[in-house]
């Protein structure tokens, strides 16, 4: 199996050695002074949508803050994956949350301590966690819902999720073929698409796949597959291998590693 963390690990190893600091640690958790003007902004992690004036969502990202800072971590950010709220039931909200610390979180005290903090809001159940760590950076991923009897007024701007085109947040975690496929697939209305290849060279992906009705490379697969690429050129080659299948040759020459990891978690791997 060829790990993606692996090989970004090293990547960015060297790129401290040589610089003294990585991409991922310029600027990647600064306050963002827009985000108070616009609607979405944009970082190393992907788009976001900023939410005001939910008091579900905020109550619930208040709590996560609040339970890391009590359990004494740096926090850079808590962000919404993924946030749906149930019509029949209108208190009833399930979340996929990531937040950003400096150490990693202990799984059963942030379990317990935010059990407890809730209890004055409304239950929580369901709840699970994933932990990454990248670079100097750990990623806690939380998926639970929610029973807010109680909500209260807050001035909160929630980050939520804008994935790129053919990814869906109740899909997400992907692991790495599963979510660029999902992204060709329907980017491409070719539901019969197969993976054969995915190459990672820092800062190079390359991806080799099969699909059947495909004629033109269109703006949605571009402007799709552009969301992981920091600013290179998305070079896509299209050669015919039979009478109904192409063969689709895509290289990103300057791949944004990070981009993924609200998308796949823990899964830095390719099969």
């Amino acid at each position: 199996m060829e790990s993606l963390f692996s090989k970004f690990k090293a990547f960015t190893e060297h790129a401290v050695s040589i610089h003294g600091v990585t991409s991922m640690k310029l600027g990647l958790f600064k306050r963002d002074e827009r985000a108070d003007l616009e609607l979405t902004v944009k970082d190393e992690l992907g788009e976001w949508l900023i939410v005001k004036h939910n008091p579900q969502l905020s109550q619930i990202c208040t709590a996560v803050n609040s339970v890391t800072s009590k359990m004494g971590l740096k926090r850079y950010g808590t962000y919404v994956l993924y946030y749906r709220g149930e019509k029949e039931l209108g208190n009833l909200v399930s979340v996929k949350l990531m937040t950003v610390t400096n150490s990693k979180v202990d799984e059963g005290r942030f379990v317990e301590k935010l059990r407890s903090y809730f209890k004055k809001y409304g239950d929580v159940f369901n709840l699970t966690l994933t932990a990454l760590k990248m670079s100097s950076f750990f990623y806690t991923f939380i998926v639970a819902d929610f029973v807010i009897r109680n909500t209260r007024k807050s001035n909160y701007s929630a980050k939520l999720l804008l994935p790129p085109l053919g990814v869906k947040g109740e899909e997400i975690p992907y692991d790495v073929g599963s979510l660029f496929m999902s992204v060709i697939r329907r980017t491409l209305n070719s539901p019969a698409c197969s993976l054969q290849n995915i190459s990672f060279s820092p800062p190079q992906l390359g991806i080799v796949a099969t699909c059947s009705k495909v004629e033109e490379i269109g703006e949605p697969f571009k402007m799709a597959l552009s969301y992981f690429e920091t600013g290179g050129e998305l070079k896509v080659e299209l050669k015919r291998v039979s009478a109904r299948q192409v063969e689709l040759n895509l290289l990103m020459n300057d791949f944004n590693l990070a981009t993924i990891i609200p998308l796949v978690w823990d899964r830095l791997a390719i099969a």
